[in-house]
């Protein structure tokens, strides 16, 4: 795991402006995972083997749900000095950045940078 943040963080710290890092950290979380549709369609029944809505699950499985992504997403973001909270609902996860928000739609796995500069 150490050594995939390690690697991800090294590209992300040669972007200079928030915005190019924000872009880097969804590109680095798109190229390495997809979304796992198995587990939504089988209701979540081998969550507490896949973990698929965690951190882990996008640096050790390669796929993940709505948690996993903005779980990663905002560990990344928080590690390179951009203060990111995960927004939760009760079937639904997602970041919130100052001036940015950031918006996972697992469903389709479109993924969707709004920048809004404050």
């Amino acid at each position: 795991v150490k050594e995939q943040v390690d690697a991800w963080q090294e590209q992300i710290d040669q972007c200079s402006k928030d915005y190019e890092k924000v872009k880097k950290i969804h590109d680095l979380i798109c190229e390495k995972v997809y979304y796992n549709q198995a587990l939504v369609n089988s209701d979540f029944a081998t969550e507490s083997t896949e973990y698929s809505q965690s951190v882990y699950s996008v640096l050790c499985t390669d796929k993940t749900v709505c948690a996993g992504y903005a779980q990663s997403f905002a560990m990344m973001c928080n590690g390179s000095g951009i203060d990111t909270a995960v927004v939760t609902s009760s079937n639904h996860e997602w970041n919130k950045a100052p001036g940015i928000m950031w918006i996972v739609h697992g469903m389709t796995r479109v993924m969707v940078i709004i920048i809004i500069f404050l």
